[in-house]
């Protein structure tokens, strides 16, 4: 594992490598800790826990065995890994992870929203056979079930994303889950699966997108190549932003923080290098920018939690909270507020350090804070 300073991305410094297991397959990030799942040299799979308080100086925690792992994804207190079955972990104590359920399914890739998972079971071999997105329910993950399962034509897929269309609420998708699912030997796929029991299939052609896919606020990051859709423009289908020429992107999704795309690349004859974009209709406001004609001060309410802030005269005010991997947490659109202290009470954050991106009328700035509370 080898840990770098990014705080220049044009001159990203290794600090220092780290020997751990013989594979590592995939890394999540929530709060201070470190998720890793890969596998050992005798195949066996783990789920290990690292405290990373101090980044440079991360510190082993708890790991667990559970077959050959590959994909992993944290919501909240829960993750699930990816293996000769899919496991669901409670990672309320990092210290002490507990297997929570299991379903009994291979598979190395599955995405997570509202709830439900949506397991990719695909292989070499005959298409009609092989290939599978399986709907999961794990609103309650000591009691994982399926839902329904959905065959793919066009034989070996390779990645697959879910989320929820909350853009616009007069839109007609306004609430519908898609699913995407890319790599196919023939097609790619867009589901609707709002409905887990009717999925429709609303879109089938080629993206080219074949090593992973990341959803970052309204646009989606895709490799093979680094390619850049917005899906606020066009929710269940390919709207194309962006797109970087001479990059084989690989070894899993792309990840967003700050206004930066970090992914790894294939360089012919080279080991995988570590690649750094800025896409500019993503970039956030720096974080020292506060300056603001209408906002008088901002702060923390921790136990609500929520937001206080005051305005200087009447303003239409909307905002957003990003955790520090850059995953849109919450946004809500105020409407027109008028001056003096306003207070916004909010779901319950996990504790950590947030991104604040708030806008009022044609003017923005953002701020970190940090949330105490929450579960």
């Amino acid at each position: 594992m080898v840990i770098y300073d990014v705080r220049d991305p044009y001159n990203p410094r290794e600090i220092k490598r780290l020997s751990i297991y013989s594979s590592v397959g995939y890394v999540e990030v929530a709060g201070h800790y470190l998720y890793l799942s890969g596998r050992y040299e005798t195949l066996k799979g783990y789920f290990c826990v690292y405290d990373i308080s101090d980044p440079e100086n991360p510190v082993y925690l708890s790991e667990l065995e559970i077959g050959e792992s590959s994909y992993l994804t944290v919501n909240g207190s829960i993750a699930y890994a990816a293996s000769i079955m899919v496991y669901s972990i409670d990672i309320s104590d990092p210290a002490n992870p507990v297997i929570l359920d299991s379903f009994p399914r291979y598979s190395k890739v599955h995405s997570y929203c509202d709830s439900t998972l949506y397991l990719l079971d695909t292989d070499y071999g005959d298409p009609s056979e092989t290939t599978w997105v399986y709907i999961l329910d794990v609103s309650d993950p000591t009691d994982i079930k399926e839902l329904n399962r959905i065959w793919l034509p066009g034989g070996q897929m390779t990645c697959i994303a879910a989320w929820k269309d909350t853009f616009n609420l007069f839109s007609p998708t306004y609430g519908h889950i898609f699913l995407y699912v890319l790599g196919g030997i023939w097609a790619d796929y867009i589901w609707d699966v709002t409905d887990p029991l009717k999925p429709e299939l609303v879109w089938e052609g080629r993206t080219y997108g074949t090593e992973g896919i990341y959803l970052h606020s309204k646009f989606t990051y895709q490799s093979d190549s680094l390619w850049v859709y917005d899906r606020e423009i066009e929710p269940d289908g390919y709207y194309y932003v962006g797109y970087y020429k001479g990059l084989r992107a690989s070894r899993g999704h792309p990840l967003w923080k700050a206004g930066l795309v970090f992914c790894g690349y294939d360089y012919p004859f080279y080991p995988v290098r570590l690649a750094i974009f800025q896409f500019s209709g993503d970039t956030l406001a720096s974080d020292s920018d506060t300056s603001n004609p209408y906002i008088n001060w901002v702060r923390t309410v921790y136990d609500r939690p929520g937001l206080e802030f005051s305005l200087l005269e009447k303003a239409s005010v909307s905002f957003s909270l990003y955790t520090a991997l850059g995953a849109k947490a919450y946004q809500k659109d105020l409407g027109l507020l008028e001056p003096g202290p306003h207070i916004i009470t909010l779901p319950n954050m996990r504790p950590g350090v947030y991104v604040l991106l708030m806008k009022t009328n044609d003017r923005s700035f953002s701020t970190n804070i940090v949330f105490t509370g929450g579960d």
